[in-house]
């Protein structure tokens, strides 16, 4: 991450997303929330960006 931590801390939160998702520890926005220790708003704004690139789907209860 570099000498001061990420250049980018939006891409970085959002691969924490990612990765969160991926390994299982997460499958509600509220899990991640939970998970990775951020507000439910910067959760649904990151899942937003993720969901229009096609990096993340929802499932009709919410779950991802």
């Amino acid at each position: 991450m570099g000498l001061g931590g990420p250049r980018s801390p939006a891409v970085h939160r959002g691969a924490r997303v990612l990765d969160a998702i991926s390994s299982g520890a997460a499958s509600t926005p509220v899990a991640l929330s939970v998970v990775l220790g951020l507000p439910k708003s910067s959760i649904a704004d990151l899942l937003g960006t993720l969901e229009y690139a096609g990096l993340v789907a929802r499932g009709v209860d919410g779950s991802l």
